[in-house]
């Protein structure tokens, strides 16, 4: 039903994510620049730093969501991964022996 995904899969949901931030970016451009205008203040500092910061969100979250791909990714390819368990979860304490 599905197959092993391939790197080509892998990279190519990398690019889709790279563009999507990259859409989002801009548009997050485009609305501080249309906001800097209607209050007059498109030739300020103010207008630089805010652009920078939209588009350093966008790609932070391009990040997260490129990065939390490999996981989504084997589970729809039902491939066989295991990932070493946080500490605390699923794992019974162990019950400790008084030294004698």
């Amino acid at each position: 039903m599905f197959g092993e995904p391939t790197v080509n899969d892998f990279l190519a949901r990398i690019d889709w994510h790279i563009s999507k931030s990259l859409d989002r970016a801009g548009r997050a451009v485009a609305r501080v620049r249309a906001d800097a205008a209607k209050n007059g203040a498109f030739q300020s500092g103010r207008r630089v730093i805010l652009s920078i910061d939209a588009v350093r969100a966008e790609f932070e979250a391009g990040i997260e969501a490129t990065l939390g791909e490999p996981p989504f990714q084997a589970q729809r390819a039902h491939a066989k991964l295991t990932f070493p368990a946080p500490i605390g979860h699923g794992i019974p304490a162990r019950k400790s022996v008084p030294d004698d």
